[in-house]
């Protein structure tokens, strides 16, 4: 078998990728559609979300199928960022010798 371009892999996720929360489908059946493992499709998906609207949940990954769908992708999206940068930077005030939050509690 040949090996497929990234073009072509990108062609066959957005074919396979159905549209509306309700027909999300989950990585374990891109995975096997595409016949990728998990960490490549995921890749793939990352690679894919530079250029088109993917949208993912607790059901899988699917292409919106209204604004609303986009607008709660990107709240949800948002709250986690605010949560990953939050994390960051407790991590980099611990690295600038600044106490973390269980040494100033006392517990240590």
């Amino acid at each position: 078998m040949e090996k497929r371009t990234d073009e072509q892999l990108l062609q066959e996720l957005m074919s396979i990728l159905p549209t509306g929360q309700k027909n999300a489908i989950h990585l374990s059946l891109i995975c096997e559609k595409l016949n990728l493992s998990g960490t490549a499709a995921k890749k793939l998906i990352h690679d894919a979300r530079k250029i088109h609207v993917i949208i993912s949940g607790k059901n899988g990954y699917y292409l919106a199928e209204s604004d609303n769908e986009k607008e709660k992708f990107v709240k949800s999206m948002s709250k986690a960022a605010v949560s990953r940068f939050a994390s960051i930077k407790t991590t980099r005030l611990s690295l600038q010798g600044f106490p973390d939050q269980m040494e100033l509690e006392g517990v240590k």
